[in-house]
């Protein structure tokens, strides 16, 4: 309990001494979310789109959908997302493409949301975005979180001055920064766990009520 608290703590110490970083990375998603909501409502090509949705899932039946594919189809597709902010974070230049990537993640969330939303029947909707929003109650403060410490990563080893042993004190804060997103995405994998455990009713319940 105590080891708890003390780690509450430090992570409500860590947001205040970094909400500047925060609110830029919370604004980017949400940003990327409406993007994606407004992309879906004024497109024109919502019939091809539920064409394409359809082929896809007949193409995974095709296949067997089993959990650990599910489960590994969703860690194979973040761990190139996650090791892109991870290297942004050793240069200053990487900040805006971190950026950009947390506008990215919003907008696939809000693209994902709405053309559900629209496309598929009244009582499936709610079960299929449900699993989406338990999903990336996991997956988005994990992203935001990740983006947090690359930029701050960033500007603490271009923009302050190194110790006295640079070479030493570089390579610990790159091994502290290491150790740090393997933790977070080590959590981040129970969002991985909720979608191999809900991705093939997901796909069942899609192929069975798609709105034509």
């Amino acid at each position: 309990m105590v080891t708890q608290n003390k780690n509450f703590v430090l992570f409500k110490k860590h947001i205040k001494n970094n909400i500047v970083l925060y609110a830029i990375s919370v604004f980017c998603v949400l940003i990327g979310i409406v993007l994606g909501v407004n992309v879906v409502k004024h497109t024109d090509h919502i019939n091809r789109m539920i064409l394409n949705l359809n082929n896809y899932i007949n193409m995974l039946k095709d296949n067997t959908i089993t959990f650990k594919n599910l489960f590994l189809n969703s860690l194979v597709g973040y761990l190139p997302f996650v090791i892109y902010i991870w290297i942004f974070g050793f240069t200053i230049f990487g900040i805006p493409f971190t950026i950009l990537l947390d506008m990215y993640k919003g907008y696939t969330v809000g693209f994902t949301f709405y053309f559900l939303l629209l496309v598929l029947d009244y009582k499936a909707k709610w079960i299929v975005l449900m699993f989406i929003i338990f999903q990336n109650v996991i997956f988005i403060p994990s992203v935001v979180i990740f983006s947090v410490i690359s930029m701050r990563f960033s500007l603490k080893i271009n923009l302050k001055n190194m110790n006295k042993n640079k070479s030493q004190s570089f390579f610990s804060q790159v091994i502290s920064y290491f150790i740090t997103f393997v933790i977070i995405f080590c959590i981040m994998s129970i969002g991985f766990l909720v979608e191999g455990l809900t991705g093939s009713i997901s796909m069942d319940i899609l192929a069975k009520n798609l709105v034509h």
